[in-house]
């Protein structure tokens, strides 16, 4: 073989070209020839839908466990004031932040899917598992970061699993699907934690907790789904294992240099639209699970299993709407259904404090979870088109930004909520939020009319 032939060689095998990456599903591993229906599920959408659905209901659980747990914890265990449970609680929102930028470049260079997600899954396990024996306050602190952590890299790259192998037009309804699994989360999550924390005490949540994380990290290992090229530029039906996008396709394709990032995705005021609404969606929702309980321990004497079970109210409602907002966000728009969710969610979240009996306090919980998934969910497939309109190529990072933006709410809500109650009272806090989400309603309506005229890019 001549001297430039073998370069070629060499070239080829670093820098492979369409034709050398796999165009057909990955071959069945030994002892998989005769159970081909197990085969076909492992490289199926289903099992990706099913496995990302299980990451982010197990985060969920997580996250809603500590709701009706913290302040005893806080109070019993620690022997501390009330304000530090906002702390607690805006912690996961700092870790989440943290770490979401840094997941979502690295894996739009990178675009594996499979060992973030399995970090993500097994370092949930391991700081639950800090939350449960935790005895001091720096303690939980360190546990909920590292659980906001794990989060930010399950919920970034979940999101891109999906991202990967389903078209811009159908991800409001597939997004829907999987932000419904995140709401039943977070509707077993708080009466899950209440009742086994009233039966067997502080750690018997977050066990339970640590063992769904490594049931879903076992399911993570199991699928091998097949990435097509419906969002890349990459070719058809690529193996997991191989990169999404190899250096030299990245360099050959005609729509390299149309690729965006997180910084140009900023530049835009539509993007920075859809950013505002996730804050103020996340800040009005997250500000009250520090100020909830113990208004409800006040008001109607609620243990930690009732308000778990009260807090059902708000979930069922918000999971089901946000199956039906992610389809009609694909008929109409997406800004145009945020819009109306910013409008009714403000109004709905002042009557929480207005409720003066059970019945009312339920309707009004479900009101509260109901509107906000209408502001929430058409949020990640239009986070999607931004990138797809540009060229592809960041998908990690526009979730990245989904994320960022939800956990800025995250850990402004449950401090500003804590704040405002113990200043001026519930009532206060609940017309508050419900204020800007009104005033905002506008700007989100106005954003969508010039999106449909093709005014800003």
């Amino acid at each position: 073989m001549s001297t430039s032939g073998t370069q070629d060689a060499i070239v080829q095998a670093q820098h492979p070209t369409y034709d050398s990456i796999p165009t057909t599903p990955p071959a069945p591993e030994k002892g998989e020839e005769n159970t081909s229906l197990i085969y076909r599920w492992r490289v199926s959408q289903g099992a990706v839908i099913a496995v990302v659905a299980l990451a982010l209901f197990t985060d969920m659980v997580v996250y809603g466990a500590v709701i009706p747990v913290l302040p005893k914890l806080v109070t019993e265990r620690l022997h501390l004031d009330r304000k530090f449970i906002g702390i607690l609680l805006a912690c996961y929102a700092a870790g989440l932040l943290l770490v979401t930028p840094v997941i979502g470049v690295l894996s739009d260079i990178y675009s594996n899917r499979k060992i973030p997600m399995l970090i993500g899954l097994g370092g949930l396990m391991m700081t639950t598992l800090l939350f449960a024996y935790g005895d001091t306050f720096w303690t939980l602190v360190m546990a909920r970061m590292g659980q906001g952590i794990s989060g930010g890299i399950s919920w970034t790259i979940g999101f891109c699993m999906l991202a990967d192998i389903f078209p811009a037009s159908e991800l409001g309804g597939v997004m829907g699907q999987a932000l419904s699994a995140n709401t039943l989360g977070f509707l077993v999550g708080p009466p899950l934690g209440g009742i086994l924390f009233d039966w067997y005490g502080f750690t018997a949540p977050f066990l339970f907790c640590s063992a769904l994380a490594l049931i879903d990290l076992a399911g993570r290992l199991f699928i091998r789904p097949k990435v097509t090229s419906i969002n890349y530029d990459a070719p058809e039906d690529t193996e997991e294992r191989s990169p999404l996008i190899s250096d030299h396709t990245r360099s050959a394709s005609p729509s390299s240099s149309s690729r965006t990032n997180m910084i140009e995705l900023l530049c835009d005021p539509q993007v920075l639209c859809t950013c505002t609404t996730i804050v103020l969606g996340a800040t009005a929702f997250s500000g009250i699970e520090p100020t909830l309980p113990i208004y409800l321990e006040e008001v109607f004497g609620a243990s930690p299993s009732t308000v778990g079970l009260l807090w059902i109210a708000i979930i069922v409602p918000n999971a089901v709407v946000g199956i039906y907002a992610g389809h009609a966000s694909d008929k109409h728009g997406r800004k145009v259904v945020s819009a109306i969710g910013l409008l009714l969610f403000g109004l709905a979240t002042p009557l929480l404090a207005y409720a003066d009996n059970i019945i009312l306090l339920v309707i009004a919980l479900a009101l509260f979870g109901a509107t906000n998934a209408a502001v929430m969910t058409p949020a990640l497939p239009e986070m999607a088109e931004f990138v797809h309109t540009r060229g592809g190529g960041a998908f990690a990072q526009a979730y990245a930004l989904f994320n960022m933006s939800y956990s800025c709410g995250m850990l402004v809500g449950p401090i500003v909520g804590s704040f405002l109650v113990e200043m001026y009272g519930f009532k206060a806090q609940m017309l508050f939020f419900g204020a800007i989400l009104v005033l905002f309603a506008p700007v989100v309506w106005w954003a969508s009319r010039v999106q449909r005229n093709g005014v800003v890019a």
